[in-house]
């Protein structure tokens, strides 16, 4: 599998998790409840399809990147890419 191959995935299933709230946005209020609830289930890893969770503060990051972004695929995509290239 190529690395582009697991950019893609990975983004896809950020989107999968957020993308409902991006639809049908929380109340005010709400998010917090809604974010913590998604950082309680239990996800499939893309790549590997392992059981994985999400903390409650990259779901929260996942969901500003991508409610700010023309393209929140893309955007989730190049969130790797970014944070990748800050810890080096």
């Amino acid at each position: 599998m190529s690395d582009e191959q697991d950019l893609d995935r990975w983004a896809r299933l950020r989107f999968a998790i957020i993308g409902p709230l991006l639809a049908a946005p929380p109340v005010r209020g709400e998010l917090q409840r809604a974010l913590r609830e998604l950082s309680q289930r239990c996800w499939t890893h893309p790549n590997d399809g392992t059981a994985i969770y999400f903390g409650f503060s990259t779901l929260e990051r996942w969901y500003h990147v991508a409610r700010r972004a023309q393209d929140p695929v893309a955007a989730l995509r190049l969130l790797y890419l970014y944070l990748n290239s800050e810890l080096r």
